[in-house]
């Protein structure tokens, strides 16, 4: 584990930086009343942990406290976005596969990106881009993994 990662304090799976800007946009009022600015705050994927955000001090922020919905915590739910800049969620990614045989989010998101359309910091909880998550849920969707 790198200087630049910290282990949650519930499940010990490391966790990812996130800029304070992702905070700043995605916790709710009471939530943002608790932050502390100057901590470093990590971001938790594990699916079974309730803490999104955490800090090495000890304060944690929990999916109630986001007003958005963490695909990572929700993965089989087909209306989380996977996605949050441009919408694309496992039931449009499901429907797209259905009707053509294929799925395009994943072009569509990068030239979007390219354009400079996202706005990943202040949409995703992660803090950054989601292609990865679009990749995963795309092979889950296959049954490839």
């Amino acid at each position: 584990m790198g200087a630049g990662s910290a282990r949650c304090p519930r499940t010990g799976t490391v966790g990812v930086p996130v800029p304070p800007v992702t905070l700043e946009s995605l916790l709710q009022a009471e939530a943002q009343g608790r932050r502390v600015a100057e901590e470093a705050h990590f971001f938790c994927a594990e699916p079974s942990c309730p803490i999104v955000y955490f800090t090495r001090q000890g304060a944690t922020f929990s999916t109630q406290d986001l007003v958005v919905p963490v695909w990572q915590k929700r993965p089989d739910d087909a209306e989380t976005p996977v996605c949050y800049c441009f919408g694309h969620s496992l039931s449009t990614m499901a429907e797209e596969l259905a009707q053509t045989g294929r799925c395009t989010a994943q072009l569509d998101i990068a030239s979007k990106v390219k354009a400079g359309l996202c706005d990943c910091e202040r949409r995703n909880p992660q803090g950054r881009c989601c292609l990865g998550n679009v990749a995963i849920a795309l092979r889950r969707l296959k049954g490839e993994g």
